[in-house]
């Protein structure tokens, strides 16, 4: 029997079509979920809050300045598409520092400082996220 030669990218393409698997990893948060999904269409890093709330809410820093707010909430979409109900993301905010170590966003390696980013943009999440519509920036 004559084994067929197939590419690792065919061979992608054709498992990423044919994936109907819907269960997700326990061992992420829905936050990392989302920001998995959202690096995938790299318009902007984003950070997610809301775990345990109605609804959840990112702060998202773009990958160049010009991107426009619609432009944001398109990739939002895109990203909210990959996921289930629970771990979409219902409104967003653009970030008001980049997500540098020099602006007290994130450590020297590039990971987010949460707490930081959430305390930087609290005021633009202070009213109640359940009245929201799905992917609306705050």
């Amino acid at each position: 029997m004559q084994k067929l030669a197939v590419s690792a990218e065919s061979l992608a393409l054709h498992r990423a079509m044919n994936h109907t698997q819907t269960a997700y990893p326990d061992t992420q948060s829905v936050a990392e979920l989302y920001e998995a999904a959202a690096e995938r269409w790299p318009r902007a890093q984003a950070v997610v809050q809301g775990d345990g709330k109605p609804a959840l809410e990112a702060v998202l820093w773009p990958a160049h300045a010009a991107i426009a707010d619609e432009a944001l909430a398109t990739a939002v979409e895109r990203a909210n598409a990959a996921l289930p109900d629970y771990a979409r993301v219902r409104r967003f905010v653009r970030a008001r520092v980049p997500f540098t170590p020099q602006a007290g966003a994130c450590t020297p390696n590039g990971r987010p400082q949460r707490r930081a980013i959430e305390a930087m943009h609290a005021d633009a999440f202070a009213t109640d996220s359940s009245a929201f519509d799905p992917v609306r920036h705050a």
